[in-house]
């Protein structure tokens, strides 16, 4: 292995070093690189061992010196130890949601992250609190109110923040209790708050900013259609570079690198190790370091954890079950897969977005016994089940110490995390759990006992607010943030999204304080002055950071076209190739070979019983679609349902017609409608939805219960029956007189030799002895098509043809709230509102020929399907709203480039 070049250049820091004197880095990367650095430069003149400099990071030198501070017993550093941030931010949570002038309305959890960095700058930039009390910025009066508030909080309980510590650590150097070192040499800042500026002042005689040597550097401008080709093009260009000059440092400065760290790392993979996705590949590091981190919450084994303790309470969303049950991280995946899929399908059948835990122990438990013995078959049943015994156990409301026990025994019992052996990615994960345990057992110091759902409230914040570096060895590439960058040296350097709207940053000044007085004091985002200078400086820095250095720009972002940055204007164009986001991509679709095959038609459809299976709706499908047809009917290619809120359309669809199927089994003709006061009329659909309600749960066989709704959605539910089937009665009551003759009628019809069986809502008999089919639609529907030569709505000429007499209407009866009333044919337009004469449909005159025409296009469409005609063509658009889910089979998307190579024999791009 060549050994890699520095990460820093040590020559103008070499003197210094020698003095011995206390050197301090804006972070610990920087750090690390300079010791690195140093220790190299000692070896390379022959020592053979030396004393290790003084270098820290800021954040853990100011530590340091209060440690000092704490040890020597010095007075104001005995007044409490210094809060975590988790800490703080739960002391600033409880301030501002007990601030009872605050408005109602608003939300205090959308403050605590706001207000602790907008109190955060009034301390580092050492404001008086006192003037800001009466200000007439009510984003100020309330900062001053609440920060006070909390600092009180925090000395209630012996804690201080820890801009309180910088503080009494200024403090310590003034007074003398720290003594001041002769020099103090700065890297990598670029600005430093007014506190830290003089608390440094005080802390040495001597402040040294470490100044890079200048660089004659070849820098080149890039520019890229959008973010993703910019990506690749540095993804080629660094594997490329690596490649050529093994010894050399290559860094990648990404500025947005940590809002876009999945998508950097996905693009760099597929160009340093194409086949890192493929299923029978093991984990193992990419070949680049990234300097940012993930939440913690987003870690695979965390994540688990996290899913598995929401067991614990009443409600699961039904979205984290299906993730949880495919989680290698729980149980034994390999022997429980087939178990675990038969309870996501039963729970995507729900329809619901949340469903109370213990369905899912009774999922389990349905599925694990075996019909023959009765035994328990699986694993997960009983862990589910110890779970639960020990969740008996529990105090209702208790310390965090004692939830972070009951946590870790609760996974435990669910075989968190896993019965394969961890890889290294995942044992740091486990580490960095345990650690996050540790912290969330340490918030008893702030916060009073808690009941389950603040705990595992406060613990998945707390992951979320956790940032997880994974351990990687040293590698040639490094793909930096901004800062991160910062003081690094560099043989090749790549900086990106050098655009106009992003370089210099955009002002951003803090909502609760005033943008005049952030100006005035040089805030941070608030005066876009400061930022050009600081954009310009890093740029400067930059150009100087290696030898070669691309700057590179996007020229989209979305539909917007964007410019490159003016501080790049004047740098001469890259020769650099655009890339793709995979590097086997090209490679793939030039060597293809096509071989074209017309495939229309499938095997003929064979009935074992002579009959059609799913009724109209096969015929209504092939009349729309033939290809999506035979997918659907005989492939079974079916999407699986999708999670809703409340009853699905469907279920609803189904209540309804059950609730009026009573009603009318009770009521029987319009002359007792009309009889029916509102009251009783409102009396007798209630205890027709009531009856039909509590049908419905049974006949749904644990499908969906009347826990996963909940009694409140219940109640809503036969509350809007109740309205919408009022408002419907009041329609039919404008009907003229009839009968009811039929509810809910089996009935058949043979076409092409095949039995299409069929299920007609409701057959009534008009005053002058004709029948009427009516079929309830609680959807959208229309049948503007039921005249055409190919029948794209069947449904209503099926339920015609069933009569032996031709009925003398036919028609949908729209149960929506959107529309109410019918839509039908009727041998003239007087029969009922809404339903058209069969002239004014453009039928026949007559129902007979009207029949004869529908039978003829209905056994058309029959012969069709039977012999498997699956042409790829919609004569609806509903068919190709709603067919998304074919569309991998169908391959829709793809027609144009298919037409082309038809007409013309050449592949489109």
């Amino acid at each position: 292995m060549p050994v890699l070049n520095p990460l820093f250049d040590i020559a103008p820091l070499q003197d210094l070093l020698d003095e011995g004197p206390q050197v301090i880095t804006a972070n610990l990367r920087l750090s690390r690189n300079i010791n690195d650095a140093w220790s190299r430069h000692q070896a390379a003149r022959g020592a053979s061992r030396w004393a290790a400099p003084a270098i820290m990071p800021l954040e853990s030198w100011l530590q340091s010196c209060w440690l000092t501070l704490v040890d020597a017993a010095y007075p104001p550093a005995l007044a409490g130890a210094v809060a975590s941030h988790a800490q703080e931010l739960l002391a600033w949570e409880q301030v501002i949601d007990g601030d009872t002038a605050l408005n109602p309305e608003i939300n205090p959890a959308n403050y605590v992250q706001l207000a602790h960095g907008g109190w955060r700058l009034i301390r580092q930039w050492q404001l008086d609190v006192s003037r800001l009390k009466g200000h007439e910025h009510p984003g100020a009066r309330l900062l001053a109110r609440w920060g006070q508030a909390v600092e009180a909080t925090l000395a209630e309980r012996s804690l201080i923040s820890s801009d309180q510590r910088n503080e009494i650590v200024m403090d310590g150097f003034r007074e003398g209790a720290l003594p001041a070192v002769p020099r103090l040499v700065t890297v990598g800042f670029q600005t430093l708050p007014p506190l830290i500026k003089e608390l440094m002042s005080l802390a040495a005689t001597d402040i040294t900013p470490y100044n890079p040597a200048p660089t004659q550097s070849r820098c080149q401008l890039f520019g890229a259609d959008h973010f993703n080709a910019e990506l690749a093009a540095a993804a080629v260009w660094a594997k490329s570079t690596a490649e050529h000059n093994p010894e050399a440092r290559i860094g990648i400065v990404i500025p947005s690198l940590t809002s876009e760290r999945a998508r950097v790392e996905r693009i760099f993979r597929n160009h340093f190790d194409p086949a890192w996705p493929l299923p029978d590949r093991s984990y193992s590091p990419p070949p680049f370091n990234i300097s940012a981190g993930t939440p913690l919450s987003e870690a695979p084994v965390v994540a688990s954890a996290l899913a598995l303790l929401h067991l614990l309470c009443n409600r699961t969303s039904v979205h984290q079950l299906c993730n949880l049950l495919h989680s290698v991280h729980w149980g034994d995946c390999d022997s429980e897969g087939a178990t675990r899929s038969a309870c996501q399908a039963k729970l995507l059948d729900t329809g619901l977005h949340h469903v109370p835990t213990a369905r899912l122990r009774q999922l389990f438990q349905d599925i694990a016994i075996d019909p023959k013995t009765g035994d328990n078959t699986n694993q997960v049943s009983q862990r589910l089940a110890d779970l639960a015994t020990l969740q008996r156990r529990w105090l209702r409301v208790q310390s965090f110490a004692a939830w972070r026990d009951a946590f870790e025994q609760s996974l435990d019992t669910l075989g968190w995390p896993g019965s394969r052996s961890p890889d290294s990615l995942e044992y740091q994960q486990m580490e960095h759990w345990g650690a996050l345990l540790d912290s969330f057992a340490q918030l008893d110091r702030i916060a009073p006992p808690a009941d389950l759902e603040v705990a595992l409230h406060r613990l998945s914040g707390l992951a979320s607010d956790t940032v997880f570096h994974a351990e990687s060895p040293d590698t040639q590439v490094q793909i930096l943030g901004t800062l991160e960058a910062t003081g690094l040296r560099f043989d090749y350097l790549w900086v990106m999204s050098l655009d106009d709207r992003h370089w210099p940053e955009p002002t951003a000044p803090h909502p609760l304080l005033p943008i005049a007085l952030q100006r005035q004091l040089g805030m941070p985002r608030a005066c876009p002055e400061r930022e050009l200078a600081l954009a310009q400086e890093r740029f400067d820095l930059f150009k100087s950071s290696a030898p070669a250095v691309v700057f590179s720009y996007a020229r989209h972002e979305g539909d917007i076209a964007i410019q490159p940055s003016v501080l790049v204007a004047g740098l001469p164009g890259s020769d650099i190739d655009p890339a793709e986001t995979h590097p086997w991509w090209s490679p793939i679709h030039a060597s293809r070979k096509l071989d074209m095959v017309r495939d229309d038609r499938g095997p003929a459809f064979v009935s074992r019983d002579g009959r059609l299976p799913g009724g109209s709706r096969f015929i209504a499908d092939q009349a729309q679609s033939p290809f999506n047809a035979f997918a659907t009917w005989r492939l079974d290619a079916r999407p699986l349902p999708e999670p809703g809120t409340g009853l699905s359309p469907m279920l609803r669809g189904i209540l309804v017609h059950g609730c009026l199927e009573r009603f009318w089994r009770q009521t029987g003709s319009s002359r007792a409608l009309e009889a029916l006061e509102e009251t009783d009329l409102r009396v007798r659909l209630r205890g027709a939805i009531d009856e039909e309600v509590t049908d419905f749960f049974r006949h749904q066989h644990g499908a969906i219960t009347r826990d996963d709704l909940g009694s409140r959605l219940i109640a809503l539910e036969q509350e809007r029956l109740l309205d919408l089937l009022s408002a419907w009665l009041s329609v039919e009551r404008e009907r003229p007189p009839f009968t009811v003759e039929s509810l809910e009628v089996n009935a058949a019809v043979e076409l092409a030799g095949l039995t299409v069986r069929l299920r007609l809502d409701r057959i009534d008999r008009l005053e002058d002895g004709h029948l009427a089919i009516i079929d309830y639609k609680t959807g959208q529907t229309t049948i503007s098509n039921i005249a055409g030569e190919r029948l794209i709505e069947p449904q209503l000429p099926l339920y015609a043809l069933t009569q032996e007499t031709p009925p003398t209407l036919v028609t949908y009866a729209l149960v929506n709230p959107r529309r109410l009333g019918f839509d039908g044919v009727a041998d003239n337009d007087t029969r009922i509102a809404g339903c058209k004469s069969l002239i004014q449909r453009e039928l026949p005159e007559t129902w007979p020929d009207t029949l004869d025409r529908w039978r003829q296009s209905l056994e058309a469409l029959v012969n069709e399907l039977s012999g498997g005609e699956a042409v790829v063509c919609f004569y609806s658009r509903q068919a190709l709203d709603y067919g998304g889910h074919l569309e991998p089979l169908n391959r829709w998307p793809e027609r144009e480039r298919i037409l082309q190579y038809l007409n013309e024999g050449v592949p489109g791009p």
